[in-house]
This record gives C-alpha cells, sequence and structure tokens, in this order.
C-alpha cells in the first residue's frame, strides 16, 4: 500500500507560479511564431539553401533529448544536495522537493521555447514551413510536456520522498 504524502502547505500557489511560467514560455514562443507567419514577405522567397532549417531540426532533436535527460539529473542533484543540508529554500523536505520540481519544470520548458524561437526565426529568414511546423510542434510538446498540474506533482513529490529517504 502507497503512503500519500501530504502536499506542502504553499505547494498550491507555487503550483499556480509554475503553470503561469510555463505558459509564458509556451505562449512567448506561440506568439513569436504567430508574428513570423503574419509579416509581410519580401520580393526574396528566402534562402536558397536551408541552412537555419537544418540547423532548427538538429536544435530540436537536441532539445527534446535535452528535455529527456537533464529533468533526471536535476532531480538527482537536487536530492543529492537535501541529503548533504545544502540550501535549498524550503522549511522542510516537502517543500525543498518543490523547489527541485519547480526548476526541473522550468529547465525542461525553457529547453523547448529556445528551439521554438530558432524554428521561428528559421522560417522568417528562410520560409521554410518546416521552421513553423516544428516551431509549433515544440509549442504543443511544451504544454504537455512540461505543464505542471497536481496529478502531475503529487506522484512526483511522493517518488523523490521515497527515494531522498533511501537514500537513492
Amino acid at each position: 500500500m502507497l503512503v500519500r504524502m501530504s502536499l506542502p502547505e504553499n505547494s498550491a500557489s507555487r503550483l499556480r507560479q509554475l503553470q503561469v511560467v510555463v505558459a509564458a514560455l509556451a505562449g512567448g514562443a506561440a506568439l513569436f511564431l504567430v508574428v513570423v507567419l503574419a509579416l509581410p514577405r519580401p520580393g526574396d522567397a528566402g534562402r536558397a539553401d536551408p541552412f537555419l532549417v537544418y540547423l532548427a531540426i538538429a536544435a530540436t532533436v537536441g532539445a527534446v533529448g535535452a528535455r529527456f535527460a537533464l529533468p533526471g539529473l536535476l532531480r538527482t542533484q537536487g536530492r543529492r544536495q537535501l541529503r548533504a543540508g545544502k540550501a535549498i529554500r524550503g522549511a522542510n523536505d516537502d517543500e525543498r522537493l518543490l523547489a527541485v520540481y519547480q526548476g526541473e519544470v522550468i529547465v525542461g520548458a525553457a529547453l523547448l521555447e529556445g528551439a521554438a524561437l530558432l524554428c521561428a526565426v528559421a522560417y522568417l529568414l528562410e520560409r521554410s514551413p518546416i521552421g513553423v511546423g516544428l516551431g509549433f510542434a515544440l509549442v504543443a510538446l511544451m504544454l504537455f510536456w512540461e505543464f505542471p498540474t497536481r496529478g502531475r506533482l503529487e506522484p512526483w513529490l511522493e517518488e523523490q520522498g521515497k527515494l531522498l529517504r533511501a537514500g537513492d
């Protein structure tokens, strides 16, 4: 039987703040993509060689890969810091783990946002639909993978609390 951890007292407000951050990152990238689509097209149809599109594709693959690798590293590092008594803000382990969760979500969303903005620039300069399509796909992935909810936070805190207590 699983023991349910109680959420830290201020988790609802911190979760709301984190939702605003992720929504702002996704919204900013989406807005830039819309602006790029709405800009008037100069007489030039774009660069002949789609260098930036290739770069945007590589950045997309890299950002998605880093999004899977970095959060695990951040979790592990956060638990190590907690066990070592290093300064992570919070009154207790649950609140400190919540701070680790916030950092993990923000880093994951920022990785995807950066690649989405590069895709928008690639479309702006080269007019390749691949750039704008990848950009919007990254915004959707950001909202799908990173948008924090209580249903995502509770099991995360429970799992990380168990790992912290087990010394893992």
